[in-house]
């Protein structure tokens, strides 16, 4: 049989696609039998490093002088309460994935790291005086090589999700525990849902 170039190169395509994220036996699956679209993403990811950033430098548009503590002023945290904060963001998250079974890697801080990263940016500001606007963005990032540069490594978000609520500012740190467990809370579940026995 002889194939045309363009049929060739589906062919191929398709070959590096299965080559690229194994399908994992039992994923959940629409009524035609197809992976749901929104599930591709978690196929084939067995586990995933960790980033939390911008915990420690939401800064405020603060009118006039700085009085008091100027951490708390500026950021509307203490030190204290950035660390507290911290801690528990991450307990929920080591929480969060324990429970549901999904391995969360070791970081080893090489140039050559291609394991996924699930990357969270927390920040948040005042825009009027008793209101501050928190916004929690998280992505999947994947490596990638690009084809007239393959020594070089990229990132690329292959899923994301943002969300944004707001505080009266006493609430602050509830409010950004609340929205980034809800954040890492889609992705476990999608992840668990990507690979559930049928």
């Amino acid at each position: 049989m002889v194939l045309h170039t363009g049929m060739r190169r589906v062919v191929l395509v398709a070959a590096l696609l299965a080559v690229a994220a194994p399908v994992a036996k039992g994923q959940e699956r629409a009524p035609n039998g197809e992976i749901y679209r929104e599930l591709m993403p978690f196929v084939g990811l067995e586990g995933v490093r960790l980033e939390i950033m911008g915990l420690g430098g939401a800064i405020f548009n603060t009118p006039g002088p700085v009085n008091g503590d100027p951490e708390t002023t500026l950021t509307g945290l203490s030190r204290a309460e950035h660390e507290q904060l911290e801690r528990v963001i991450r307990a929920d998250i080591d929480e969060a994935f324990r429970t549901s079974g999904i391995p969360l890697l070791p970081s080893n801080g090489s140039a050559n790291e291609v394991r996924p990263l699930l990357a969270i940016h927390i920040g948040w500001a005042r825009v009027k005086p008793e209101t501050i606007t928190v916004q929690v963005k998280i992505d999947l990032l994947e490596a990638a090589r690009p084809l007239k540069d393959p020594s070089r490594i990229v990132w690329t978000s292959s899923w994301g999700s943002t969300y944004s609520s707001v505080s009266s500012g006493p609430d602050l740190a509830a409010v950004v525990r609340s929205v980034t467990r809800g954040q890492v809370n889609s992705f476990v579940r999608l992840y668990v849902r990507a690979h559930a026995a049928g």
